[in-house]
């Protein structure tokens, strides 16, 4: 049975806002409605390891508008710093498994501000711990953490499955590329480690990840491997969620060999799969449509590349997956003959890629490395020298929106 959502009172429904605010009442009304999300919310951390995310979103979606309106309160001048800060540790997943990354640290981060001695320290490491893990570090910074911690979150393996799924595929995802070696060695402890009692929803975290780390170091056939593996562990739980990310990853597979026929047909299933399911939609569509769009581009179906990467944009935007797409727009206004506008959008991701808080992947990596070929063979070296600096000085929205216009 799905839980039902808490219901939040608007003024021009149920709740008659001048009479309570007459009686003095309004203020203990919605911290009563606060501490209810809160409630609701350090519920979803004891299920976050035993439901698959598309439980989850099914049972905790329908209150986004309350964690907003929970936050909101709490941290506006009448409402309560500790509140807050608790509300932002309990809810932190929900942001990115929803779509809502920027938002989620826009939150998290005004509740980090507020944390003081006397907070409580379940709650402040609670907002501090979880808004790093779900929030910050999925920015895809190239510094790695520090070795101590990855020590420590190692040695927690044995105390608890609460902490050690997703601890491991933290760090196996950060390192994949970077230092394979040390994500090997964390990916092996924890499969030691872990135990086939535990619930499948977390159990599967650990083959998601390997298969990840495959990704990044190249050895695709390995990670078709796994990737079936894992979407026939799915196929046997019901997870249609879990099968998605499986698909996505088969389907990169495909790209990342050049295999682009195959790559837009996977595209094109997981297409019609998410078109009717909000919770299974939910802070993936912008993927699945981005990489079909990127797969097409390729294929010089342009049309078609061009309709989905707009349809896409709003949910990339607010998924704050903006600058992962600045090459395959690039690429895209390339094919539709802006070469200016691509020779810009080169520039401006170039520039964000030498930021250092972002690293491209196997796939993005060829397409950049075709489309830096094709500018230089239509553009003198002044020239698109001159287009690549134009292009720094965008944002990453202005340079999408550049690409793709009429």
């Amino acid at each position: 049975m799905k839980r039902r959502a808490i219901g939040f009172w608007k003024p021009a429904a149920h709740l008659h806002w001048s009479k309570l605010h007459q009686a003095g009442e309004t203020e203990a009304v919605l911290r009563r409605h606060a501490e209810a999300v809160l409630a609701v919310f350090e519920g979803s951390r004891r299920n976050e390891y035993v439901l698959s995310t598309q439980a989850l979103l099914e049972r905790y979606l329908p209150d986004l508008d309350n964690v907003r309106a929970a936050l909101d309160w709490s941290a506006g001048a009448g409402g309560d710093a500790q509140l807050q800060i608790a509300l932002a540790g309990a809810m932190a997943w929900i942001w990115v498994s929803a779509g809502h990354r920027p938002e989620g640290l826009r939150r998290t981060r005004a509740a980090m501000a507020r944390i003081e001695l006397s907070t409580p320290p379940i709650w402040r490491r609670g907002c501090w711990g979880r808004g790093r893990a779900w929030l910050i570090r999925r920015q895809g910074r190239r510094s790695s953490p520090p070795t101590r911690e990855r020590s420590n979150c190692i040695g927690r393996l044995g105390n608890g499955r609460s902490c050690s799924q997703p601890c491991v595929n933290k760090d196996a995802r950060c390192h994949g590329a970077h230092q394979p070696e040390q994500a090997e060695l964390v990916l092996q402890e924890a499969a030691r480690i872990s135990e086939t009692s535990w619930p499948a929803a977390l159990r599967a975290r650990l083959w998601v990840a390997r298969s990840w780390v495959l990704f990044r170091q190249a050895r695709f056939e390995e990670g078709m491997r796994v990737g079936e593996e894992i979407l026939q562990m799915a196929i046997a739980l019901d997870d249609q969620r879990m099968a998605l990310s499986a698909l996505i990853h088969l389907e990169q597979i495909e790209a990342a060999c050049g295999r682009l026929e195959e790559s837009v047909a996977r595209g094109r299933d997981m297409a019609r799969r998410i078109r009717h399911d909000r919770f299974l939609r939910s802070g993936i569509e912008n993927i699945v449509l981005s990489n079909l769009s990127m797969s097409l581009t390729l294929l010089g179906e342009i049309d078609e590349a061009l309709e989905l990467a707009r349809h896409a944009y709003p949910l990339v935007e607010q998924a704050g997956r903006v600058l992962d797409l600045l090459d395959p727009y690039a690429l895209l206004a390339l094919k539709r003959g802006r070469i200016d506008d691509a020779a810009r959008l080169l520039g401006r991701a170039d520039m964000r890629i030498a930021t250092g808080t972002h690293r491209r992947e196997l796939v993005e990596q060829k397409l950049h490395d075709e489309l830096m070929r094709s500018l230089r063979a239509a553009l003198s070296p002044d020239e698109l020298s001159r287009l690549m600096k134009e292009g720094e000085a965008l944002s990453d929205e202005e340079g999408a929106r550049l690409a793709l216009r009429e």
